[in-house]
């Protein structure tokens, strides 16, 4: 639900796969926070590929790695992942900014116009 935070590891058991949530990866050494992410799809399916992709990114085998929230729908999940990188710094989002086209909107809701982009966007 949101605004409850879950723990998840697939190899402890947790067969659940969260859709339409905001996920965030932890330094499994630190606890620093590293990255804050978004999917609507499949939770395991994105680390997954965060796994395959990213070198700074280490599967999942301590439970304090990552965490997700759940949101009701594709637009709550995308400003709250805003709202969590841009009051939370983690250092890959900061860093290296996604490349893809969701990354221009992204940087507007940073930027402080959280809400109002998505608007205009589902009525074209």
């Amino acid at each position: 639900m949101k605004g409850e935070t879950w723990v998840w590891n697939p190899h402890e058991g947790h067969r659940y796969d969260p859709k339409c949530c905001v996920y965030r990866v932890y330094d499994p050494d630190t606890h620093e926070l590293l990255y804050v992410g978004q999917t609507i799809a499949s939770l395991k399916s994105r680390v997954k590929s965060h796994a395959a992709s990213k070198s700074w990114f280490v599967w999942p085998w301590n439970r304090a790695l990552v965490t997700y929230e759940e949101h009701p729908d594709q637009w709550a999940t995308i400003i709250a992942e805003a709202q969590a990188i841009q009051d939370e710094n983690p250092r890959y989002n900061v860093e290296r900014p996604n490349p893809r086209l969701l990354s221009e909107w992204r940087a507007i809701d940073v930027a402080g116009d959280i809400g109002n982009w998505h608007n205009d966007e589902k009525a074209s």
